[in-house]
């Protein structure tokens, strides 16, 4: 999709290269964390958010919760695989009883 947006648009709207970093996917985590840890190492933090708003990994005994949190992803190109094909209704996708 990077390649498909126009240099100069990318310039404006300061779209990073997925290569280097992206925020686009977030969600896209979040709702698959929701049914299944595929594709993602997932370790037991112990987080708060502070009263500005930020979440911070702190000691067991701070903490407002401990909380499983993606902390890696073992197989960007086959998560974003999974989900083209989920989100496209293209092919079947693994695992999927829809």
């Amino acid at each position: 999709w990077y390649d498909a947006v126009p240099e100069k648009v990318r310039r404006f709207r300061r779209y990073p290269s997925p290569d280097v970093s992206t925020t686009y996917l977030f969600d896209c985590v979040a709702v698959h964390l929701a049914y299944s840890s595929a594709h993602f190492e997932l370790r037991r933090l112990p987080l708060r958010v502070t009263a500005d708003g930020m979440t911070q990994v702190v000691e067991a005994g701070a903490a407002d919760a401990e909380v499983d949190v993606a902390t890696r992803c073992l197989n960007l190109d086959g998560f974003v695989a999974f989900m083209s094909t989920r989100l496209t209704g293209s092919g079947s996708s693994p695992g999927s009883k829809l």
